[in-house]
């Protein structure tokens, strides 16, 4: 095995790139409606709302509320969530080859994502991925959420390390200088 081999990194956003997650969370947004005595929504209607948030999924529904009902909709959205994360969720056409591919060429994989790890750890268990994924870092990983750069840094980070590891167990007979070169060839 060449210390070179496992130089190649591939990070991915979650929801809406992997996976389809707005099934679910139109069924939270739904259970809490349903809880609050309100009418439910379409996902046809909501499922756009569903990559900008909790809060823009209940304002999809529910836009006059006052921010007390929103907030209070909002956490019961997402204890809802909590119960059924993964239960409708699905990985779009082709994602799981994808990754089979990308992981028999050498690469390791990375998910930034704005979804707490409350909710991206188990996803990825529930859809059988997690094992394709060598970091995870999600929305609370981080002091700062995308587009801000922290996420990607941590990221890359944590595959550098895991390439570090696994560089060191397969060098042996390799030099310092040899290591150094692998890791700038990251860049």
């Amino acid at each position: 095995m060449s210390i070179y081999s496992s130089n190649k990194a591939l990070l991915f956003d979650l929801d809406g790139t992997l996976i389809d997650t707005a099934p679910d969370l139109v069924a939270a947004l739904n259970m809490a409606l349903v809880e609050a005595g309100l009418p439910v929504i379409s996902e046809s209607i909501a499922k756009y709302a569903a990559s900008h948030g909790s809060m823009a999924l209940v304002n999809s529904a529910q836009p006059t509320l006052d921010i007390e009902t929103k907030t209070r909709l909002q956490h019961s959205l997402l204890a809802h969530y909590l119960t059924i994360n993964g239960d409708h969720s699905q990985p779009y056409p082709g994602i799981i080859e994808l990754l089979n591919d990308a992981k028999k060429l050498g690469y390791k994989l990375g998910i930034v994502t704005n979804k707490p790890a409350r909710f991206t750890r188990p996803l990825l268990d529930k859809l059988n991925m997690a094992q394709f994924f060598d970091c995870v870092i999600s929305g609370d990983s981080t002091m700062f959420s995308k587009p801000h750069a922290a996420p990607s840094y941590s990221q890359l980070n944590s595959l550098i390390l895991k390439l570090i590891i696994s560089f060191t167990l397969v060098m042996r007979s390799a030099t310092c200088k040899q290591l150094m070169f692998a890791i700038c060839t990251l860049f």
